[in-house]
């Protein structure tokens, strides 16, 4: 498992100084791919390295729990600890297949996925100076009038309305 973590992280290093946001090697596309092909199969490796021991692991316990030599004291269980790391190593092995498969490129097919037409009919224009515009008045919508609520201890606490209230629905009762 240590050799996973070492080889996981120098894998990650070794990624960041070949990812295009960064310019560490610059205008050498093919020393990128390989670099990113380099520490997607160094995640890849982390990944065996990371399954081999969990699922060995997994299989003395199963051969344990069902060998009736064995006392049922000394009889364990498949743990969380194992599902973590057969996770884990599946997305070990989904991210250095990204790694690799997305930079695998052969060498007679160039870099075409970079290169913009040089046809277009695209101009570029100068500058303009920004011409100070007259302000426009927007009129504002007058407000409604608000219903008057009263706080009076011998009203009701509504607003006269063409229908009824609630009050008036219990006397009916």
């Amino acid at each position: 498992m240590c050799c996973a973590l070492a080889l996981c992280g120098i894998g990650l290093l070794i990624s960041l100084v070949g990812l295009q946001c960064t310019s560490c090697i610059q205008n050498n596309d093919r020393a990128k791919r390989l670099v990113l092909i380099i520490a997607g199969s160094m995640i890849i490796m982390a990944c065996i390295c990371v399954i081999v021991p969990v699922s060995w692991t997994g299989h003395v316990i199963i051969t344990d729990f069902y060998n009736p030599l064995l006392i049922d004291a000394q009889r364990r269980e498949l743990g969380e600890a194992l599902y973590i790391g057969w996770v884990a190593s599946a997305f070990l092995f989904i991210g250095g297949c990204i790694f690799v498969c997305c930079n695998m490129q052969s060498e007679d097919k160039g870099s075409e996925r970079y290169v913009y037409s040089r046809t277009s009919d695209y101009m570029a224009y100068p500058p303009q100076r920004l011409q100070p515009q007259p302000l426009v008045l927007i009129p504002q919508p007058q407000p409604r009038s608000q219903p008057m609520l009263s706080r009076h201890p011998s009203t009701n606490y509504s607003y006269h309305s063409s229908y009824p209230s609630v009050h008036s629905g219990v006397a009916y009762l």
